[in-house]
């Protein structure tokens, strides 16, 4: 029975089990991958998911892993929101819809337990997995500008309509992931962390300069909001830091001022503002339908409107269209079903479809993960966590799985990892 063949095997996955090297490059690989899927397959998302929550498993033992993970509130946290979900199904009546919001929340009661027992990642694997980031969107981007600048006359007549220049999925999110590329390459060249050569510092500063202009050029607020708000906390940071008072105020005049000279270089910057004009004309006027700014406000006040009918615990993750519809039925009749969107905020969306109990949770969860052993003051995660918070306030960025993928991956790198920082 015990033949020598049995021994050898045993023997291999007992020093596949104990391989370090090679687990640390499952985990580079599986991330680069969920990476990758951020830009071209909600496929390769789940994947590498499911590559993570393996190699856990080969890594660490159970009780070592539930260990990690209850010791670490932050991680704990992160539960929440599918914890929010789940119990809202008490209630709920539509059971499918309740599945379906439960199977989006699912990474939030997963991956912070698989980060628990996933190995520590070396200073030189925080870099390689930073550069795959910008090499991907380096790529996407390049790809995207090209098209642009083939059909930049349709696209353009696009933006008076309300479209935008084509981009892998969501519009929103690909902003806010570019937006967060920038920042990731200007963090690599302060802590003047290469790969090999004190020369790659050229092409990250190109890549820097590229996505800065990539993000104007496609002209999503959201995108925009985030880069910003991003640059005004280094700008904050520089100040209180160096105490360079008088540098301060040059700096914060060029970043108030380059939005400005933006728009003037940018048609897209430019029907973008005529388009919002536009629409807010034809909100005063009362006119909501095919107007998105308006519709998107709408999606907020109805679901404020519901919180308030059910303000503790919601109307239940399985029943929010039915009551959101309702609301329009009542509050505008005259939107036609297609206009009738969702609450494009995240905190409405949750405090509407689980009440002041799952807006609590999902507050606990976001706020322990930005305080947790204080890595907000390392400017990555900080940037990191202030661009996905300015984008919980004008979308749902939870309610899809590129945002929660998103939002998670870095979220548990931050608090799992150590990131260099000078």
């Amino acid at each position: 029975m015990f033949t020598p063949q049995y021994y050898t095997k045993v023997t291999n996955r007992a020093s596949f089990m104990n391989n370090e090297v090679l687990h640390h490059r499952l985990m580079l690989a599986a991330c680069v991958c969920m990476m990758a899927g951020f830009v071209t397959s909600r496929v390769a998302v789940s994947v590498s998911m499911f590559v993570l929550a393996g190699l856990a498993a080969l890594h660490s033992r159970p009780a070592t892993i539930w260990q990690n993970f209850r010791s670490r509130p932050a991680l704990v946290a992160l539960t929440l929101p599918f914890v929010a979900v789940f119990l809202s199904g008490l209630y709920s009546d539509n059971i499918e819809e309740w599945i379906a919001g439960l199977r989006i929340k699912l990474p939030f009661l997963v991956l912070p337990v698989v980060f628990a027992g996933l190995p520590k990642l070396g200073k030189k694997h925080i870099v390689i997995l930073l550069y795959s980031y910008i090499f991907i969107f380096f790529i996407c981007t390049s790809v995207v500008l090209a098209n642009y600048v083939i059909h930049s006359e349709q696209v353009n007549q696009q933006f008076l309509r309300g479209g935008g220049i084509p981009v892998p999925f969501s519009h929103v999110r690909y902003s806010l992931m570019l937006s967060f590329s920038f920042f990731v390459a200007i963090y690599l060249l302060r802590n003047k962390l290469f790969l090999q050569y004190d020369r790659e510092k050229y092409p990250l500063l190109f890549y820097a300069v590229f996505s800065f202009i990539a993000v104007h050029v496609l002209a999503v607020r959201s995108g925009i909001l985030a880069l910003y708000a991003g640059l005004l906390l280094g700008w904050v940071v520089y100040v209180v830091r160096g105490k360079k008072y008088l540098t301060g105020i040059l700096l914060l005049g060029i970043i108030v001022a380059v939005p400005f000279v933006a728009y003037h270089f940018s048609p897209t910057m430019q029907n973008k503002w005529k388009y919002m004009v536009y629409n807010w004309k034809e909100f005063r006027s009362g006119n909501i339908n095919y107007q998105y700014d308006g519709m998107r406000y709408m999606s907020i006040y109805n679901a404020l409107a519901v919180w308030k009918k059910y303000p503790v615990f919601g109307c239940g993750a399985g029943d929010l269209t039915e009551e959101i519809n309702r609301m329009y039925a009542k509050t505008y009749p005259a939107l036609l079903p297609e206009n009738r969107l969702m609450p494009h905020n995240q905190f409405a969306w949750t405090a509407a479809s689980t009440g002041l109990v799952g807006l609590v949770m999902l507050l606990l969860a976001v706020t322990l993960s930005i305080l947790s052993e204080k890595n907000y003051r390392n400017l990555l995660p900080a940037v990191f966590w202030l661009i996905i918070l300015s984008s919980l306030f004008t979308e749902a960025t939870f309610e899809e799985q590129m945002g929660t993928a998103f939002y998670l991956l870095f979220t548990l790198l931050f608090l799992t990892q150590k990131f260099p920082d000078a």
